[in-house]
């Protein structure tokens, strides 16, 4: 099992890469996410809180794992 870093959930599945920094493992469903918003974005709509509730949640994660 591993913990994923945007939404602190436990999966089992094959990770996949963080289109934010091309190298954080994140689960599939955070990947999906990061897709569409990207592809929202594209069209001149912007979901921010979406994207600032996900990369709070990465800042906690990460200052958890530090300590």
């Amino acid at each position: 099992m591993r913990k994923c870093p945007r939404c602190l959930k436990d999966y089992a599945e094959r990770p996949v890469i963080s289109r934010r920094d091309t190298k954080t493992e994140i689960c599939t469903a955070c990947g999906l996410e990061e897709a569409l918003v990207d592809l929202i974005r594209r069209g001149g709509r912007q979901l921010p809180e979406i994207v600032q509730r996900r990369e709070d949640r990465m800042v906690a994660f990460i200052r958890r794992a530090g300590r």
